[in-house]
């Protein structure tokens, strides 16, 4: 069983990972995985992607991964992280530099309202975040981030 879901998550795969060329010398290439799990007792959801891009001088990569669980029936947690290259030319940028974030997110689902609060680290490999307190500014390679949310599903009747 193991073997036939890996086999068949590899056939996937490879499908949705495209090379596209536009020159001899231009291309990108794209591909992603996902799993999901919709069982009542356990909800598992995640997703892996990159993206490279080299063309004649201009290279820049990408890759993210992503999990989703529910936890618990009125809680359910997330993570992602991301790391994006640009260290060549700094073409995407203006400033050659590895960009890195983490994100941990948690929901609380109550009938129609959803609380959330998100924690966000970011960092550089060159100092590129702003930080003001009073009257000093300054630069730095990473910065953090709280956020707190409330969402409201609107349902049509059918």
């Amino acid at each position: 069983m193991r073997f036939h879901f890996l086999a068949v998550s590899a056939i996937i795969w490879i499908l949705f990972a495209g090379t596209g060329f536009a020159q001899t010398i231009t291309g990108t290439l794209d591909g992603d995985w996902s799993y999901n799990t919709n069982t009542p007792a356990f909800q598992l959801n995640s997703f892996r992607a990159f993206d490279i891009h080299d063309q004649a001088g201009v290279f820049w990569q990408g890759v993210a991964a992503y999990g989703k669980a529910k936890a618990r029936k009125r809680l359910t947690v997330a993570s992602r992280y991301e790391w994006f290259g640009d260290d060549h030319n700094a073409f995407r940028t203006g400033i050659n530099q590895n960009l890195q974030s983490y994100t941990a997110t948690a929901q609380f689902p109550w009938s129609d309202l959803t609380l959330w609060t998100e924690y966000r680290r970011d960092w550089s490999t060159e100092a590129i975040f702003n930080k003001t307190q009073g009257e000093d500014s300054s630069v730095l390679n990473n910065q953090n981030t709280v956020t707190f949310g409330l969402t409201y599903v609107f349902e049509t009747a059918r």
